[in-house]
């Protein structure tokens, strides 16, 4: 006890403050500030012997004063749900009575940690308040896919509470947290249905009132997974429209025109009527869509079009000819002829260049500092010029410009502009000898509304009101136009010869589990998938995976059964035992293994210097065994005496090569998979081809020292590493392959679309080499996304006659 108290006490006598407390306040002993969770040092000064503690009720002593009166020593631990404020705690004898006072500041805290996805509609939440000062807790769906009432509780301080939220819909939650004084916290979760049950398709709707043109309202997005709707109805019946697809067909009917499509395979065709006219129109994609090949004939003319993403071409006549160019990117370049007009275009960092014929010359520059922005734009054309000015400033949330125009037409304008949620704005005034104009525009956007409103003088005025929604297309209409993109699949799962219930189906997102009969319904994508079956915890079964299509009927799907494993090692230097058989597993000293049923070799694991006798055991179907090995210490002769160590991997793959190495070093023999071998440094050394994933292959050492045996494990793990960089590549570039061999190969190559690259040698087991993305490289890809391409490519290392191939996928953009 004394040498703690000393410890105690030599920050004192340092004469710095404790580092668990923060000293302040008044008089000569100052208050404490004790932070919520903390462990505090208390010192008195002229305690009074034989001191009793008085400590505020709910602090902990951790460590009493000793009595002797002086200077006394105490410990206390600040409960994290501690009330803050200030309170006193006193050694009180024989009396006189010493006080020193803590404080303890508010610290408000909330717990919660929302999973990532939420199947079905309900979620659980644990909120847990950490803090020490009472929460008033709001939580609430904010707009979009998912809805839910929301809940609004109150928790004291170390209280915790399970809420189970109503949802409505599926899709992504974005839910609201507040709990003042903290700040309020989105999480986003994804909401699936249970089993992966596809949700509703729905159609996004759009209704808008202006107060120049009408109205319109328009539906569009999927009917099914092969049919869409885009349905637009307006004031006038002009702006009408309904759209249908389905499959690679496609239907457009308006007031004025029909049209219909066809489109499959990067060929896509249209034919329409309308308004005493007709056109058609073909288009070609390669390259995976990159390239694009369009040709258009209609009653006015004729069109040709060609787009690569970086360039852009148009050719036609229509009464005469008319060419246009587009070069994207930086520098931008533009081109067009037209009706015996040309213009021509250039655009690179801030800089606008623009010329046409007749006479026609525009020039621009923007430019941005730290503190403002603006442009300068100068304009000539037959019969006059104008150079304008125009600078803004930004002043968060607001920005002030100023803008002047001298020339033809004279102008000087002032613009305030509010870029504030949900309200922003933007007023203007401008002069133009002698009129005067002024304007103000004021946007509102609060989910699902929107206004927009727009007056001026000379007098100017509009209005619209927006009001977004969401409409789920009923399920007996989606089932009639071709269903969903996931099936139902029903089965059973089955332990012997009885249903198992609890166990986990999982696909991806979705998972399902089984009733007490074992029965599932699981949806899956209509090819088929390979599903993950794990049976719930404390069962003898072992996890497996399984390929269902659906439309194959009930499927049923049968465990393998396990057994139960139990080591108990007797006596020192016992580490655990090596299990090898159907399975091969490393179980320490006083573990559990659920393993499948069969005969086990049992390989006894033991410190440097002692041993166990191996042995078998044997292992039925949901049986639990318990296996006892007794570890000792024998004496070794002579011979085999003296310290050395071995160094080796713990596991080694069929032909994999691996180094040997001996300390302290000297001249030693070792003898592997029937081979001698010398040496006396690192010793290169190969695993048989024809060693098994499982078995335990014998290496032993001799030296001057003695002599030891290992075991060598073998599992199966890739011979061969293969990377792209980059894994993304344009057409035309070059590509760098690296590939990582485990065993000594003789040659390394890649193979192409067209042809074989031999790959070089760049060290040890590592080659390397490299291509060009050329054309031929897109015909055998396959869609990843509607930008990306994958094509897989193989790499191939051999050693003699025995060769490893690894696959990797080069995405083409």
């Amino acid at each position: 006890m004394r040498f703690w108290t000393a410890l105690l006490l030599l920050p004192l006598l340092l004469g710095g403050p404790p580092a668990w407390g923060r000293e302040g306040g008044e008089g000569g002993l100052p208050p404490l500030t004790a932070e919520p969770g903390a462990t505090l040092l208390l010192t008195f000064q002229d305690a009074p012997p034989g001191g009793r503690l008085a400590v505020p009720e709910g602090l902990a002593v951790l460590l009493p004063p000793k009595g002797q009166g002086g200077v006394e020593v105490a410990v206390l631990k600040v409960p994290s749900a501690f009330p803050p404020g200030s309170y006193a705690v006193c050694l009180e004898g024989e009396g006189a009575r010493v006080c020193r006072t803590i404080l303890v500041p508010a610290r408000p805290r909330l717990d919660l940690a929302p999973p990532a996805r939420a199947l079905g509609q309900e979620l659980r939440l644990l909120l847990k308040n950490g803090g020490n000062v009472p929460l008033g807790i709001r939580l609430s769906a904010l707009e979009g896919e998912v809805e839910s009432e929301g809940k609004i509780l109150s928790l004291p301080p170390g209280a915790e509470e399970e809420v189970r939220l109503a949802l409505r819909g599926y899709g992504l939650l974005r839910l609201s947290v507040s709990a003042p004084p903290l700040p309020e916290r989105i999480h986003l979760i994804r909401v699936l249905p249970e089993g992966g049950a596809p949700p509703p398709y729905v159609l996004l709707g759009h209704l808008a009132l202006r107060s120049d043109e009408g109205g319109t309202l328009s539906l569009e997005g999927p009917l099914a997974r092969d049919a869409g709707l885009a349905l637009r109805l307006a004031y006038p019946l002009e702006g009408s429209a309904i759209g249908l697809s389905h499959g690679p067909y496609a239907l457009r009917l308006s007031p004025s025109a029909l049209e219909g499509g066809y489109a499959a395979g990067g060929v896509g065709i249209r034919l329409g009527v309308g308004r005493g006219s007709f056109w058609t129109e073909g288009v070609w994609r390669e390259s995976g869509g990159q390239i694009l090949y369009a040709l258009r004939l209609s009653g006015q003319g004729v069109e040709g079009a060609y787009a690569d993403g970086t360039y852009a071409l148009r050719l036609g006549w229509a009464g005469s000819v008319y060419a246009e160019a587009h070069r994207y990117g930086d520098p931008y370049l533009f081109g067009r002829y037209a009706s015996g007009s040309l213009s021509l275009a250039l655009s690179t960092g801030g800089l606008d260049l623009e010329g046409q014929y007749p006479f026609g010359l525009r020039l621009a520059y923007r430019f941005a500092e730290p503190s403002f922005f603006g442009r300068l734009e100068g304009r000539f054309w037959e019969g006059g010029w104008t150079f304008s000015a125009r600078v803004a400033y930004p002043l968060s949330p607001l920005a002030v410009g100023l803008s002047g125009e001298v020339g033809t037409f004279p102008r000087l304008g002032l613009s305030l502009a509010y870029g504030g949620r949900p309200l922003s704005g933007n007023a203007e005034v401008g002069w133009s000898p002698p009129d005067l104009s002024a304007s103000l525009a004021l946007s509102y956007e609060e989910e699902p509304l929107a206004f927009r409103l727009l007056v001026g003088y000379p007098y100017r005025f509009f209005l619209e009101g927006i009001y977004r929604f969401r409409l789920p297309v009923p399920q007996e209409l989606t089932l009639a136009l071709g269903g969903y993109d996931r099936v139902p699949v029903e089965g059973v799962v089955r332990l012997g010869d009885k249903g198992l219930g609890g166990v986990r189906l999982g696909y991806g997102d979705a998972e399902v589990r089984t009733d007490m009969g074992g029965r599932f319904l699981l949806y899956l994508p209509r090819e088929g998938a390979r599903v993950r079956v794990e049976p719930p915890p404390g069962i003898l079964a072992l996890p497996r995976e399984v390929f269902l299509k659906p439309g194959e009927g009930p499927v049923q799907v049968d465990l393998p059964p396990a057994a139960r494993l139990s080591l108990t090692c007797q006596g020192e230097g016992g580490r655990g035992a090596l299990l090898v058989g159907p399975v091969s597993l490393l179980l320490g000293c006083g573990g559990r293994a659920i393993l499948p049923p069969g005969v086990y070799r049992v390989l006894p694991q033991a410190l440097p210097g002692y041993e166990a006798e191996p042995g078998e055991v044997a292992l039925s179907p949901e049986e639990e065994k318990g296996l006892t090995l007794t570890f000792t210490r024998p004496l070794l002769p002579e011979g085999e005496r003296g310290p050395f160590s071995v160094r080796v991997p713990s596991a080694v793959a069929p032909g994999e090569a691996f180094t040997l190495e001996v300390n302290p070093p000297g001249p030693f023999r070792a003898f592997f998979a029937g081979k001698a071998y010398e040496g006396e440094g690192p010793l290169l050394l190969q695993t048989p081809w024809e060693a098994r994933p499982g078995e335990a292959l014998p290496l032993r050492v001799e030296t001057e020292l003695g002599r030891k045996t290992l075991l060598l494990r073998v599992e199966a793990k890739p011979l061969l590493q293969v990377s792209l960089v980059p894994s993304r590549a344009r057409l035309g570039e070059v590509v760098e392959v690296v590939a990582e061999t485990l065993f000594p190969a003789e040659e390394v190559s890649l193979l192409l679309p067209g042809g074989t690259l031999p790959l070089e040698r760049k060290g040890p087991g590592l080659f390397a080499g490299r291509f060009s993305v050329d054309e031929r490289f897109y015909e055998g890809a396959e869609k990843v996304t509607e930008t990306l391409l994958g094509l897989s490519l193989k790499v191939r290392a051999c050693q003699g006659e025995r060769c490893v191939e690894e696959g990797k996928r080069l995405l083409l953009r």
